[in-house]
């Protein structure tokens, strides 16, 4: 019998499991997936807002990244809330030791309440120093438009063109997401240095939390299996559209 595979998710908690690694987690087991951890932040927020936030110090972090990683065989990582310089600069250094591992970013800059969970400093050590270890990069509009400081994109157009930005900046493959666009068709762009491919579903009047942990770590999943990176972000766009057909119609 074949092995599972597994993958490091390294990002902040949710009390409430709307996001963050309780979301990762839900969707690694949807995926049949194995998880090691590493916890970068643990927060007091909730669907309304972030009350409080307790980063943990870099060296805790490389601690809990290098005894997962020395522990088994880790074929992807997701990278999710990171909240300070020093914890970008720690999780960088992990991954310049593991270069053969396929990196996911999810660049959680904001809280879907709108807190702040990644100050401007953050987010400047982000695009400086960890996009250069990202295989894919899965920013939002808002994320697109604070790490190319730039305003908000206009169109879908324009935040391909800010992908093609942080691709120039180091990550190899950039998902610009039209989730937070409109239009009938909800439209992600897999973009390159030298390609885009787009992949379009039917867009719903349906919002849920967390969906960036669970598109970025479905997809650290489905590339842990063996898929391509194409494969993977059609599989997992499939999936956030279930679970989004599955809430409550917006009103």
């Amino acid at each position: 019998m074949a092995l599972s595979p597994k993958i490091l998710i390294v990002a902040g908690t949710d009390p409430t499991g709307g996001a963050g690694i309780v979301r990762d987690i839900e969707t690694a087991s949807h995926f049949s997936v194995k998880v090691g951890l590493a916890v970068t932040s643990v927060n007091i927020q909730n669907d309304l807002h972030v009350e409080a936030k307790l980063p943990m110090y870099g060296d805790f972090i490389r601690g809990q990244m290098l005894a997962a990683l020395e522990a088994d065989s880790i074929s992807a990582i997701k990278v999710g809330m990171t909240g300070t310089p020093e914890i970008v600069h720690a999780i960088c250094g992990v991954l310049a030791e593991f270069p053969d591992i396929p990196v996911i970013l999810d660049p959680v800059i904001r809280a879907s309440s709108g807190g702040v969970l990644a100050d401007d400093m953050t987010v400047a050590a982000i695009k400086q120093d960890l996009l250069q270890y990202c295989y894919l990069t899965t920013p939002n509009l808002q994320e697109l438009a604070a790490l190319t400081d730039h305003g908000l994109a206009k169109d879908h157009a324009h935040a391909i063109m800010q992908a093609k930005a942080l691709v120039e900046a180091g990550s190899k493959f950039v998902l610009a997401k039209g989730g937070h666009e409109t239009g009938k068709l909800a439209t992600d762009s897999l973009v390159s240095s030298d390609s885009i491919r787009d992949f379009s579903i039917p867009r719903l009047n349906a919002t849920m939390r967390g969906t960036g942990c669970t598109l970025s770590t479905a997809i650290a999943c489905e590339m842990a299996k063996g898929k391509t990176i194409e494969q993977a972000v059609g599989t997992a766009k499939a999936y956030v559209f279930e679970l989004l057909r599955m809430q409550p119609v917006a009103v």
